[in-house]
């Protein structure tokens, strides 16, 4: 028998039609459970169990009516009635426009209702009264007005409803609708409540209840009234698996400028990076460009999914750095001299390079831009020395098919194959050519190598913040969480022009979700995962149920999949970023199947619907969610809202490892000690308000600090076209200079990188470029000429990427694009590697000389023989440096570390202070710290004290 034979007989048998659609995700359930996979391709293919879950979903979005919705709206947003009425109208209206659109058009197909609609939107906008354009002129919309845009989205949305219903082949019985609350908040963001469209309104929708719609329909409508919409998801697959979604809607609509993206793809799309690296490419080429960028025509409205993406720490404070990575086999013959001759350290130093004839010859290439090819020689140069102690990986599969070397950098479990790390990429590559490469590619190796040489040059600093409010002449959006007033939070949305607030009443009605705020309690670091493992088993319920459990990165999760082993008596699935589209979606529906348990990332904590349709499993209480970490509070209710979604059953606990509260500045004890309070949950959200309020205000200060590389970037964008070669390779010099040789002051600053440090990374950042202004202001004032270097270093411990350091830099940019991408994280097992970076002080000190250690940290260093990996202690390494003469100034950032950090320093000569890293006046100690360390160095107390004298410093 045919499955939709079988399947017809089926519904044939069960009269009630809920119970018919109850049947059917049952059966789709027990499918999806069958070993192979057949089960769940069967599901996928047969519309029957679409159609059933539409019946389902339609009937939960039917609960309440439109007058109940609206009577919550006005009691939470303190509405006028007039308005509540009209929305109401406007709400009714278009649903019942809705209704026949989809019923007129069913059995027609969605081209002609496309078409129509097309037509519409295209002449709202050309009419001289149209709605936007009277909006940008000042003049408040009347309702009138408003009755040509509810016919635009009620058609938008009917072309959105048949658009799905043909790409799941379901009949025109269970076409997808929007339901109220979505319509609702379409109006809302056109204008409705206010009468002005685009105040920078900020509509609160809860999760679940469907953003990414409100945000396409939000976008068309913009798009036909001549705006460019970006649409700014929360994380890269957020922003992919939406714009997938809606691709067919907006082809059809032939609406071809909607950006999809993280909000820093967002920007980057804005600054046009592609273009921007092919005009600077022309111009060093001594090629004229042209004045005009691509998509410098039409206003930008930014439509915001999630108001967090605002405060992440990798857009708020960071930078987008534009590089040039220009191939360049015209060099080649001096980067095989320098391959060949790589173990012998006098033919490969930059004076002896420089007057070689491989040297001319590669130079005759770049004659228009010299000065900056002399500059990334020195750096080939010290990546060459470097590159071996990066984690790189070949990527195999396509070096034995092709023959092609392509570099990546190891992650966590991932290999980035984009991260071009300096010159470090191509070095790797001649060792892969050189050792093993396929013989079947042997005769084209060559022309491979050839591809994998090129120039690497830095255009500009481009602050992310400020692109965002500079680039976007409106800004909009949906989120499901709100900061709180008066918070640090909703002081940056006022910055970015989100004015107003509109709160959504739910759909589905009152949240059905259980918390237990004990749940497993905050346990030891060594009883973490034995209590997790027993809050899971409880959990579970003996397989009635199924289990989530979120953890805060790749590596905590793989520690812990490793250790499940056959101990369990249950299986453990694993969500982490790097799966397909297709992959996600076929976890997210098996981790919503009783007896399941699945391990995810914290990435899967935001949008990602873990719906469910099987009967057993929401009888039994649902989805149960475990939160192994404590973010931030907006993030907290995310992850709870993966549970109990669409009205339906659920639960949710805590379980967390009291050493990974550090970073909450809540110590182990103290923590162990708060799991016995009553008042656990409260003061764990307190703790995270005010680690977030410090970590923001650090971010700001990044920012500010951000504004002059910003301003100098933009400027030489907008005059790229007027520079000459000479002139746009003079602009680039600063940013990519080499590491000079010969300084008589070099100093290395060691800075602790594990999870309790953020305080400290985040002022690193703030201060870096002040540091360098300081330093060159005071020299210049005291006539000194000494030229001087720095070398930024983060140490972690064995377990979690335990040593990076930058290169050697007399200016701030290159420092900065090493600090910047660096996350404060990992430790928590005893001491940390502080004799990795002495050891490497050690080593730089036999190089090439360094005159002085800076070392701030809160953890002594491991005694020895504390990890295997170990390969020294700090004592040695502090008896290295005393031998070179090298003291080690330390900071002591908490009582822990003193005893460690005083014997270093008493060992080597150096100085010991201490400082409260989380402080509000920390960062400004740290860069006077910096700035009179160097500056003794370079030129003894007299020059320090022109210093302080210049700057106020006591």
């Amino acid at each position: 028998m045919k499955v939709r034979d079988m399947l017809k007989r089926v519904a044939k048998a069960v009269s009630d039609k809920q119970d018919r659609v109850k049947l059917m995700m049952d059966l789709a359930a027990c499918l999806r459970r069958s070993e192979g996979g057949v089960g769940t391709q069967i599901v996928s293919e047969y519309s029957e169990f679409e159609a059933a879950s539409l019946e389902i979903f339609n009937s939960r979005i039917s609960g309440q009516t439109p007058s109940q919705l609206l009577a919550k709206f006005q009691s939470t947003n303190n509405v006028k009635p007039e308005v509540v009425t009209a929305l109401e109208e406007s709400v009714l209206r278009i649903t019942q426009c809705f209704r026949g659109l989809v019923r007129d058009n069913v059995t027609k197909g969605v081209t002609d209702l496309a078409k129509k609609t097309l037509t519409l939107g295209r002449s709202l906008q050309m009419t001289p009264r149209g709605w936007l354009r009277q909006a940008l002129s000042g003049f408040k919309l009347n309702r009138s007005l408003f009755h040509n845009l509810e016919e635009l989205v009620a058609h938008v949305c009917a072309v959105w409803s048949l658009v799905m219903r043909d790409s799941n082949s379901v009949g025109g019985e269970y076409c997808r609708k929007p339901h109220t609350v979505q319509i609702l908040a379409i109006c809302c963001g056109l204008g409705w409540a206010t009468g002005r469209p685009l105040e920078g309104s900020l509509v609160q929708v809860g999760t679940g209840e469907g953003k990414s719609l409100i945000l396409a329909v939000l976008s068309i409508c913009y798009s036909f009234a001549g705006l460019q919409p970006y649409i700014a998801c929360y994380s890269a697959y957020l922003s992919t698996r939406d714009s997938a979604s809606f691709k067919a809607l907006f082809e059809l609509l032939d609406v071809r400028n909607v950006f999809y993206g993280t909000i820093n793809q967002c920007v980057e799309n804005v600054i046009c990076g592609d273009e921007l690296r092919e005009k600077v490419s022309k111009k060093l080429d001594g090629e004229p460009c042209c004045e005009d960028w691509r998509n410098s025509g039409s206003k930008r409205i930014l439509l915001i999914d999630e108001v967090d993406v605002f405060f992440e720490e990798s857009f708020y404070g960071q930078s987008y750095v534009a590089s040039l990575k220009r191939p360049s086999p015209g060099i080649k013959c001096l980067t095989d001299y320098l391959w060949e001759h790589r173990s012998d350290k006098e033919a490969i130093a930059y004076r002896q390079v420089v007057t070689t004839d491989e040297f001319k010859k590669a130079a005759l290439s770049c004659k228009h831009f010299e000065p900056l090819f002399s500059e990334a020689v020195r750096i080939m140069i010290q990546d060459l020395k470097d590159y071996q102690g990066n984690q790189w990986q070949v990527n195999e599969e396509k070096l034995r098919d092709t023959g092609a070397v392509e570099v990546g950098f190891v992650d966590h479990d991932c290999v980035d194959y984009s991260k071009t790390c300096d010159y470090q990429n191509m070095w790797a590559a001649y060792e892969r050519c050189e050792v093993g490469y396929p013989e079947k590619w042997l005769a084209q190796r060559e022309e491979h190598l050839r591809a994998a040489v090129y120039l690497l040059f830095r255009i500009g600093d481009f602050s992310y913040a400020h692109l965002a409010k500079e680039e976007f002449d409106y800004v909009l959006g949906a989120s499901g969480t709100l900061p709180s007033k008066g918070s640090s939070e909703s002081q940056i949305l006022l910055d970015f022009g989100l004015m107003s607030i509109v709160k959504m009443p739910s759909v589905y009605g009152d949240c059905q979700l259980k918390f237990f705020p004990k749940g497993g309690d905050v346990v030891a670091s060594d009883n973490h995962f034995t209590q997790l493992m027993q809050e899971v088993e409880k959990r579970r319920d003996g397989g009635k149920r199924a289990v989530l459990v979120f953890f805060e990165s790749a590596a905590v999760l793989n520690d812990y999949m490793k250790r499940v082993g056959d101990t369990q008596s249950f299986t453990v699935t694993r969500m982490v970023e790097g799966f397909s589209h297709a992959e996600k979606a076929r976890l997210t529906l098996s981790a919503a199947m009783s007896g399941t348990v699945t391990f995810a990332t914290r990435t899967y904590g935001r949008g990602t619907d873990f719906v469910v349709y099987d009967s057993r499993l929401l009888e039994a209480g649902g989805i149960h969610g475990i939160q192994t970490f404590m973010g931030s509070a907006s993030e907290h209710i995310q992850i709870k809202g993966r549970q109990a979604r669409q009205g339906q059953n659920g639960s949710f606990s805590m379980v967390l490892d009291a050493e990974r509260l550090e970073a909450l500045q809540i110590s182990a004890e103290t923590a162990t000690t708060m799991s016995k309070e009553s008042s656990l949950y409260e003061n764990l959200v307190k703790k995270s308000g005010e680690h977030v309020g410090r970590t923001l205000t650090l971010q700001g200060a990044e920012m500010k600090s951000l504004e002059l590389l910003h301003r100098t970037s933009m400027d030489l964008r907008s005059k790229l076209h007027k520079l000459s070669p000479a002139e746009v390779t003079s602009a680039l010099l600063s940013r990519n200079k080499g590491p000079q040789t010969g300084q008589r002051s070099r100093s290395v600053i060691l800075l602790d990188g594990t999870g309790s440090m953020k305080g400290l990374i985040h002022s690193a950042k703030a201060v870096l470029c002040e540091t360098f202004k300081r330093l060159f202001a005071t020299m210049h004032d005291a006539g000194v000429t000494t030229e001087f270097a720095l070398q930024l270093a983060i140490y972690r411990n064995y377990n979690h990427k335990p040593f990076v350091h930058s290169k050697w830099s007399s200016s701030a940019e290159p420092l900065l694009h090493f600090i910047s991408p660096v996350v404060a994280e990992g430790g928590n097992n005893g001491g940390e590697a502080v004799e990795v970076g002495l050891a490497h002080a050690a080593n730089e000190s036999e190089a090439g000389g360094v005159s002085q250690v800076i070392l701030m940290g809160d953890a002594p260093a491991n005694p020895s023989g504390r990890w295997p990996q170990m390969k020294t202690d700090y004592a040695r390494e502090a008896d290295r440096l005393a031998a070179k003469s090298v003291p080690v100034h330390t900071f002591v950032l908490a009582d822990w570390a003193r005893t460690n950090f005083e014997d270093i320093s008493k060992r080597t000569g150096g100085t010991s202070c201490s400082l409260d890293v989380n402080s509000p006046g920390a960062s400004d100690v740290i860069l006077n710290h910096w700035s009179t360390c160097v500056l003794k160095d370079i030129g003894g107390s007299d020059l320090v004290e022109v210093y302080k004298k210049k700057y106020s410093y006591a």
